[in-house]
């Protein structure tokens, strides 16, 4: 490939939403854990190829089961 077709896919793969995560966790009671979230967006917006907003789902388990589920929108 040429370095033009590279530099195109690199572009179209950064209008890809995803989000970056940072989180605390702290411990409530035994069974119970607060979680804070930081999340920010990290892709590039192009209202050719998004709407005025994105939907995304944050999923907690432990390997067994599903423990809590949310969305969320940017």
């Amino acid at each position: 490939m040429n370095k033009y077709a590279l530099d195109e896919i690199r572009k179209y793969c950064r209008y890809v939403p995803k989000v970056k995560i940072n989180y605390i966790l702290k411990p409530i009671a035994q069974t119970i854990i607060k979680v804070d979230l930081l999340i920010t967006p990290d892709w590039n917006f192009n209202p050719k190829w998004h709407l005025k907003s994105e939907v995304f789902w944050i999923l907690f388990d432990d390997e067994q089961e599903l423990l809590h589920s949310e969305t969320f929108t940017i």
